[in-house]
């Protein structure tokens, strides 16, 4: 299992109706906030994604 972590001074996001919420590190870090961690029902959508973090793929070190 991956566990995804943002530093506690980025804001967070429950991701409500939001289609892209399954690959955003604002919604997968939900698990991992501060005391004084921003958070938001939904922060962005429509024609404003600018608050979207997308996951980062890893490159497979073994190949």
């Amino acid at each position: 299992m991956i566990t995804y972590t943002l530093p506690h001074d980025m804001a967070r996001c429950s991701g409500h109706d939001c289609p892209k919420r399954q690959t955003c590190l604002r919604h997968l870090s939900l698990h991992d906030i501060g005391p004084r961690t921003p958070f938001y029902g939904r922060m962005c959508g429509g024609s404003d994604w600018t608050s979207y973090l997308q996951i980062k793929e890893q490159e497979n070190e073994s190949a």
